[in-house]
């Protein structure tokens, strides 16, 4: 027989509740089952028992299925001062054997003598962090001397236990983590199918993590992150197929949600390969940078802006001149003969009160133009309802100038429209963007090709409550190479002549972002077309 002295289990390992008492999935309940029924056969006992600690009291939690048996699941019996066999192993941290119960006065109040079982082995089953969840035994009611075969088998089959459950265990705490985590974790077969997503994606996208599991790669992303996403899938497999290293992946994908709006997220994939290098599924953690990208376009929409201004108050000092040359030289006229007037002696009333009139309609004329300029260099950005066509007169009014020098004739066709809701500083910036550009299109492709002088048409025109602006030139058009990239932040096809390539990327986030409609060019006739679509103030 082989005792150990009583002694008190330390605090951190008394079992605190819900800690070690996991639900315990239906399969792995099965193979402790299982478990127990062979150790009871092979040892020859009556009673194989797995025994679980529930906070004061043991738990009869499985137990072996044979007749002979007298202990049924769920019994349970007070802990700490019972005098169980059980007891004396929890608190010695220890395996414990008990040829004889019978043989020492110290068993006498054991509660499993009432059952006959005088012989007893057992060991502990602890967790990784040093608290037991219970013992895995076995009882006769003979008095016995187990072979050392028998003991190794209940050690081995105590590993197992231990590491059944600490697998359990490890699995359910990430299960609480993912699902509990504010970004979104997920994972990918190969074939593109997703195989879990975290309850987060409802947060995400409106979708619950059911309705996303049924949805293809395309349905998720927008275009542009799909073509992405596609081709880094595509390198993954070419990797695999190769036996190469695979490839990790971050980057920004932009998500549909279920409203059908979008949103940005930054996404990071990890191929997941088993011991042997094998391929098991792409593991995903995908996070909302709505807010970063915000920052990020008050950045470059505050760098544009002033890039813009900059670029702008240029062609306004050559439109200031030209507009100030023609009043000043009528001025300077009227100064001249005033002089030749008083010389021959005929500058009488009739005539200073001409040349006084003369000379003020020439001043108010250069007073207005400043006030027309200063409107644009000291806009509000408070959003008001306002009406296009007066913004599109007064671009007009500043460029007049620089096309002209440039031979270049720009024609309207405006119809009256109702007043849409925006900023009519960045709606000005907007059309100036698109303006400019096109007049650079034209000269660049005049002095390229020497075709026929600049044309740039603006029409406007209203269906129902959408307002219709079109710009027209005949600048030769986009490359249709870059015509999906014209409107991407940077990037631009002047870099030589010092082009940002955030004008009219600013110039799309205003129109669409700030006022709700849309932005479009395309090619036609030798030229590009940009498109606005606003809505009026009824559907506002």
């Amino acid at each position: 027989m082989f005792t150990v002295t009583q002694s008190t289990p330390r605090p951190d390992q008394v079992p605190k509740a819900g800690l070690l008492l996991p639900v315990i999935p239906e399969e792995v309940y099965r193979q402790w089952q299982e478990i127990v029924n062979l150790i009871a056969r092979l040892a020859k006992v009556p009673a194989c028992l797995l025994m679980r600690v529930d906070h004061d009291d043991i738990e009869v939690f499985v137990s072996s299925q044979a007749a002979e048996n007298p202990y049924t699941c769920g019994e349970k019996e007070h802990l700490f001062g019972s005098g169980l066999y059980c007891e004396r192993v929890i608190n010695s941290n220890e395996q414990l054997q008990v040829a004889n119960a019978l043989a020492s006065s110290e068993w006498c109040d054991n509660p499993d003598l009432a059952h006959g079982m005088i012989c007893y082995l057992g060991f502990p089953i602890r967790l990784s962090s040093g608290t037991i969840f219970g013992t895995l035994c076995i009882l006769d009611r003979q008095e016995r001397h187990f072979e050392q075969e028998t003991i190794e088998l209940l050690e081995k089959m105590r590993c197992l236990v231990e590491a059944n459950l600490q697998l359990h265990i490890s699995e359910r705490r990430h299960l609480l983590l993912a699902e509990n985590a504010l970004d979104n974790i997920w994972s990918m077969g190969a074939d593109r199918t997703f195989t879990y997503i975290s309850p987060s994606i409802e947060v995400l996208t409106g979708y619950t993590p059911h309705e996303y599991l049924q949805l293809t790669l395309e349905q998720i992303l927008c275009p542009a992150s799909f073509s992405v996403a596609d081709e880094y899938l595509h390198e993954l497999i070419k990797s695999l197929h190769a036996g190469e290293p695979l490839r990790p992946f971050r980057g920004e994908l932009e998500l549909c949600q279920k409203d059908g709006s979008s949103i940005w997220t930054e996404v990071h994939v990890n191929p997941l390969v088993d011991s042997e290098g094998t391929f098991v599924e792409l593991v995903g953690i995908t996070r909302d940078i709505t807010e970063r990208k915000r920052y990020e376009y008050e950045i470059i929409r505050a760098r544009v802006a002033a890039e813009s201004s900059s670029k702008v108050a240029s062609e306004m000092m050559g439109a200031i001149a030209h507009q100030w040359r023609q009043p000043l030289s009528t001025v300077d006229m009227v100064v001249q003969s005033i002089r030749k007037a008083f010389e021959v002696n005929r500058l009488d009333h009739d005539f200073i009160t001409r040349a006084v009139i003369d000379a003020r309609r020439q001043i108010t004329f250069m007073s207005d133009t400043i006030n027309t300029f200063r409107s644009f260099f000291h806009a509000t950005a408070e959003k008001t309802f306002f009406d296009t066509g007066v913004i599109i007169r007064d671009v007009i009014t500043l460029l007049e100038q620089p096309l002209g020098s440039n031979k270049i004739t720009l024609a309207t066709s405006l119809q009256r429209c109702s007043p849409v809701l925006g900023n009519p500083h960045e709606f000005q910036q907007v059309l100036m963007n698109i303006l400019i550009n096109a007049q650079e299109a034209i000269v660049a492709g005049r002095s390229a090709s020497h075709h026929e002088p600049g044309s740039i048409v603006i029409s406007q025109q209203q269906q129902g409550n959408q307002l219709k602006i079109m710009i027209q030139d005949n600048g030769g058009g986009i490359d249709p190479a870059v015509e999906p990239r014209i409107f991407e932040p940077y990037f631009t096809t002047k870099k030589e002549s010092g082009g940002s390539g955030i004008g009219l990327y600013l110039s799309k986030m205003i129109i669409e972002k700030s006022m709700q409609g849309s932005l479009t060019v395309t090619n036609q006739d030798g030229g590009a077309i940009f498109t606005i679509c606003l809505q009026g103030a009824a559907h506002v």
